[in-house]
């Protein structure tokens, strides 16, 4: 349960826990408590979508302060509450750990692979057949912000932003003329 700062009211985590246009996944420590590589790409889209003004969910900031069962709750419920999920990795090995863990949450969610330093040849067999995104290549998180809007029926921000973007450039060959 959470406790309301303001009015002092107790909530169960399915009140609190909002709706999601994407819910990013990741292998957060290694073997060894580190944090992982997958985790520093995971914070990357995070906050790239965010900026895009699209509702993400990363466990590691949205549930930064809430610890053991309550953690795991509201991780599940913010992945049953979105739309998109986003696996990030850099091993197989990750991306199978990431199927097996979210087994039961992944029905009728759409899922994009996002990988790096690493070939999108050797992912898990159920994620072969879906469109994988390489995080490694330039322009990558750009076209992921496209498709997530594409996914969600938001076509028309992705116009916007190319206008924004060529307005922005303009101003800025004035400025240095």
């Amino acid at each position: 349960h959470y406790e309301c700062q303001s009015c002092g009211n107790v909530l169960h985590p399915e009140i609190v826990i909002q709706h999601f246009d994407v819910c990013i996944c990741c292998i957060e420590n290694d073997e060894l408590g580190r944090r992982t590589q997958d985790s520093i790409i995971a914070q990357d889209v995070y906050q790239k979508l965010k900026f895009n003004n699209i509702n993400a969910f990363f466990s590691r900031v949205d549930s930064a302060d809430i610890i053991g069962d309550d953690l795991e709750i509201s991780n599940d419920l913010a992945m049953f509450n979105s739309d998109v999920l986003i696996f990030v990795g850099i091993q197989k090995e990750h991306f199978e750990q990431l199927l097996e863990e979210n087994k039961a949450k992944e029905l009728n969610k759409i899922i994009i692979p996002v990988i790096s330093k690493m070939n999108a040849n050797d992912l898990p067999q159920e994620l072969k057949s879906i469109q994988v995104m390489n995080y490694d290549n330039i322009g990558a998180i750009s076209d992921l912000t496209n498709a997530v809007l594409k996914l969600l029926g938001r076509e028309k921000e992705i116009e916007l932003a190319k206008i924004h973007d060529k307005a922005a450039k303009k101003k800025k060959i004035i400025t240095l003329c």
